[in-house]
């Protein structure tokens, strides 16, 4: 876990992925160095149902994903169709990652 120089005692923390190091996270959240932190991803993927931070009141653990709204799985799902149609009709186009045909 880094700390920011500029970030007063107790800062809030967001965490875009799995903490540099679980154990130090542990440690900054308990001693309240970080007020808290959002996690969707874990060292160890699955994490043990013993992960001291699954245990704490200051950390919000959710699922790891792309998005679940409405338009993202709409857009996952129009994307796969046309991808299946190319392929079916011999358009077999090699689409990047994030691509969703538009």
């Amino acid at each position: 876990m880094v700390r920011l120089p500029f970030a007063p005692r107790g800062a809030p923390a967001a965490l875009a992925a799995a903490p540099a190091d679980e154990k130090a996270s542990v440690v900054a959240l308990a001693s309240g160095s970080i007020a808290g932190a959002g996690l969707d991803v874990f060292e160890q993927q699955p994490t043990p149902d013993d992960n001291p931070l699954l245990q704490m009141d200051n950390v919000v653990v959710t699922p790891h994903a792309i998005c679940f709204t409405d338009e993202c799985m709409r857009s996952l799902a129009e994307s796969a169709f046309r991808a299946v149609i190319d392929v079916a009709q011999g358009r077999n186009q090699a689409m990047s990652q994030g691509d969703t045909g538009h």
